[in-house]
């Protein structure tokens, strides 16, 4: 009786120990598909990032990461809905990580949602008061709806995180560029290309800007010339 018990429990530990080691061995090879994803992700193959994030989901369906990676992937692709819903499911097993909602929100942002892409970005921040991405889209999303003075709050602050975040003062150039602020959009544009004298879009902006400043001396210049005797 005393060996059949006996042979039970061992019989039992074998099979836990089985498991066990299964389980150690999916969570090794999920772990692994998640940075191969990432490494595909980083070099700009959002499509095959996307199709080992779903190998990486089939691995372990409970964990946020695989949907996060995914609905990121999807988001750079602009296929906006599965973003949302991969980023959706993201949240909801992970509530208390910044990256989903930055990534969320710039995905509402690119589905004319700007108030839900403001409350996550908001949320991000709550997360993460250092979070200066998440500053820096409040601050791009603002300038899109025309709200300039909001969106230079925003790039200062995600100016005082970073200092050396180029797009920050390229952004911050622009809100004061529409304010018709063109000495501070300059010295935004002149700050950008000190940190990367590569940015060709603060380039073009900076030559709109110089346009304009030539413009409004133009038109002062007729303003003020004397009329001539006819």
């Amino acid at each position: 009786m005393g060996k059949k018990i006996f042979s039970a429990i061992l019989a039992a530990v074998f099979v836990f120990g089985s498991v066990l080691v299964s389980q150690v061995q999916a969570n090794s090879s999920y772990d692994q598909k998640i940075s191969e994803a990432w490494k595909l992700f980083y070099s700009q193959n959002f499509n095959g990032a996307v199709e080992i994030f779903t190998q990486a989901m089939e691995l372990n369906p409970n964990d946020y990461q695989s949907y996060f990676g995914r609905g990121t992937s999807y988001l750079e692709l602009k296929n906006f809905e599965k973003a949302l819903t991969d980023l959706n499911r993201a949240a909801a097993l992970n509530p208390n990580d910044e990256k989903i909602y930055n990534s969320r929100g710039r995905t509402y942002f690119h589905l004319k949602n700007f108030d839900s892409a403001i409350a996550d970005l908001n949320t991000a921040i709550e997360i993460n008061p250092r979070d200066f991405n998440s500053y820096h889209f409040l601050g791009f999303i603002y300038n899109a709806s025309r709200n300039y003075d909001a969106a230079i709050k925003n790039f200062d602050k995600a100016i005082e995180l970073n200092p050396k975040f180029e797009w920050a003062y390229k952004n911050r150039g622009l809100s004061y560029f529409y304010l018709k602020n063109y000495k501070q959009a300059l010295r935004n544009f002149n700050k950008a290309l000190k940190i990367n004298p590569n940015n060709f879009a603060v380039y073009s902006d900076r030559a709109n800007c110089y346009r304009a400043m030539a413009e409004a001396d133009f038109a002062k210049a007729e303003q003020l010339k004397p009329k001539m005797a006819g």
